[in-house]
């Protein structure tokens, strides 16, 4: 589906986020609800406190070795959309267009809508309530607000990516003052000698590997995020420095405040608090600080999901924009303001979708069914770097990771893919992999078989007009040379 040029010529994406952006953009979305809220997941699925903080380094090391693999491949494939573009590049352009299909319409906005909730849930116990408001009164107030929220986002990702990455920057910012004021108020304790909880080991250890898979699910769902910059590399300043840079610096950061944080958990409750309690930083905060500053944390959280919320609906809009200028989705999508230079319509899509699921209500199964499915996508991307090795072998890399990092990799994602349907088989997995599927009722007639009609025209036409988008291009102008000699071998393969 394509449209004629609206009120300008083309336009395209700004560069206008540097390395520290990068850095917020990584950490700011990474670090979300959970680490405040309940990292008690992780700890029920393995059993023990030694064995919990175990899984937590490992699924942060093996986030990190994603993430090199990702920017390999964003230093070689240097146009935004992350998986969707190296997994087109590798495997063909059907596959990717079922990652964006899935991306766009199930994880990015449901997480959005998660994340915006807490947020409401926590902006609501800042004040809390002395009047007695009863459950459905409270159950609506947090949906406005999280609606609020996504909103507000919405205008500003449209408005300016600068202005994006200062809010990122800002949350990410807050959210490491609050764990640093955490992991003290921990350490206090633990010098006071408060050390039982972390005295009790490997007491209890889970010992089934596949069932162990849950525990390392619990927690890389609070690692999600560690992609993130990969979906927005055109607007990245000098990305073949600053993309890999700013995943080594990110990253590990991200894994020392998560270890931190849950050490100083562990330094102030006890084994069945962490197990039982669904706010443990206000608990914390509840042990340690007198009740005028307690409102510290809920404030914490705010800033923290935030961050998330911001970070995951930039991240959708820009796949929603990389998937329409390939052709895969109405090319409309793709179109970019002509004054503020952002994709318009990706951004409404992802506030539109998004706010549809905080209506929808409880969405958990969803959330837990489709992390599995991006498990499966994570695999195919890092399988795709190895196909590419193949494909491309006198391509220059400018950044390369050894080999034995995307197999270990590869193996990882196997185990957390196959695991999960040994230990606790549900048909709801088939269910996702049947949506995932469904995808193509839209690819067949529109994309493969390039069905016009006519009648759409005039109405993107009017649309142009209406929100002043143009035609959106791509050049060169800071990465590979060799783009287009890599999208000549991705056709072929088609």
């Amino acid at each position: 589906m394509t449209t004629s040029n609206g009120p300008s010529d083309a336009v395209e994406l700004k560069r206008e986020v540097g390395l520290f952006g990068g850095i917020s953009f990584i950490v700011g979305t990474m670090i979300g609800s959970g680490i405040f809220a309940s990292p008690s997941g992780a700890l029920a699925a393995s059993g023990s406190v030694a064995l919990d903080l175990i899984v937590w380094g490992l699924c942060g090391l093996l986030c990190l070795m994603g993430a090199l693999c990702y920017a390999e491949l964003g230093t070689l494939i240097t146009k935004s959309g992350g998986e969707y573009q190296y997994i087109k590049a590798a495997f063909g352009p059907v596959a990717a267009y079922l990652f964006s299909w899935t991306t766009v319409v199930v994880l990015k906005p449901s997480a959005s809508a998660a994340i915006s909730l807490t947020f409401a849930d926590y902006a609501l116990k800042i004040f809390p309530d002395e009047s007695n408001s009863c459950e459905e009164e409270m159950v609506q107030t947090k949906r406005l607000i999280a609606i609020a929220v996504i909103w507000l986002i919405g205008f500003i990702h449209i408005y300016s990516v600068n202005l994006s990455n200062k809010v990122q920057s800002v949350c990410m910012v807050a959210k490491i003052l609050a764990i640093i004021f955490i992991v003290i108020l921990g350490l206090i304790k633990i010098i006071k000698g408060n050390t039982a909880t972390l005295a009790s080991g490997f007491e209890g250890s889970e010992t089934n590997v596949f069932h162990l898979s849950l525990a390392f699910y619990q927690g890389l769902f609070s690692y999600d995020g560690w992609n993130q910059l990969n979906f927005l590399t055109e607007e990245l300043k000098n990305p073949q420095r600053n993309l890999p840079l700013a995943i080594i610096l990110g990253i590990p950061l991200v894994m020392v405040c998560y270890l931190l944080m849950n050490v100083a958990y562990f330094g102030v409750l006890t084994k069945d608090q962490v197990l039982n309690e669904s706010a443990l930083a206000i608990v914390l905060g509840n042990e340690m600080l007198p009740k005028y500053i307690v409102w510290v944390i809920p404030l914490s959280v705010c800033f923290s999901t935030l961050g998330s919320t911001n970070g995951e609906m930039f991240a959708c809009g820009r796949i929603a924009y990389s998937t329409a200028r390939e052709g895969h989705l109405p090319r409309i999508l793709s179109f970019c303001h002509v004054d503020f230079q952002t994709p318009v319509l990706g951004v409404i899509v992802t506030v539109f979708v998004s706010t549809l699921y905080v209506l929808a209500g409880d969405f958990n199964d969803l959330l837990e069914y489709f992390s599995f499915a991006a498990w499966v996508f994570y695999f195919i991307t890092v399988l795709g770097l190895i196909v590419l090795r193949f494909k491309m072998p006198d391509e220059h890399r400018e950044f390369k990771v050894p080999i034995f990092i995307p197999v270990i990799f590869c193996v990882c994602a196997l185990y957390l893919i196959i695991a999960p349907l040994i230990s606790e088989f549900s048909y709801k997995y088939i269910g996702a992999v049947l949506f995932i599927v469904f995808g193509l009722v839209y690819y067949i007639p529109f994309v493969h078989f390039e069905l016009k009609l006519p009648f759409l025209h005039g109405v993107f036409k009017k649309i142009q007009y209406l929100f002043s988008i143009a035609i959106s291009t791509y050049h060169e102008d800071e990465g590979k040379g060799d783009q287009v000699a890599l999208e000549n071998v991705a056709e072929k393969e088609a």
